[in-house]
């Protein structure tokens, strides 16, 4: 019977996809003029999220597809919520 990871791999498997994952939405946020900030943020934390959850998934020996399927689609609805309650309270950013 083959077990799955332990603890300790699943956790550091996290910690370096996180890692890694982060540092795409922070370079892509820095290079477009203010106008294009926004989508292009939207677009490169869902590819970094995408990235991450098929990083942490291989590393921790599971599902690569449902990893990402959730952290696309979680990280998805959390930044359109964000957005959504930012413009509804008049918060943006320029």
């Amino acid at each position: 019977m083959q077990q799955g990871p332990t603890p300790w791999v699943a956790a550091g498997s996290s910690l370096l996809s996180f890692k890694f994952g982060a540092a795409i939405p922070l370079v892509a946020i820095s290079l477009p003029s203010a106008g294009l900030r926004i989508p292009v943020a939207f677009l490169a934390v869902l590819l970094g999220l995408a990235l991450t959850g098929w990083l942490s998934a291989d590393l921790g020996q599971l599902s690569q597809r449902s990893a990402v399927v959730l952290m696309v689609f979680g990280g998805a609805l959390a930044m359109a919520i964000s957005y959504g309650v930012g413009q509804l309270i008049g918060t943006t950013l320029r």
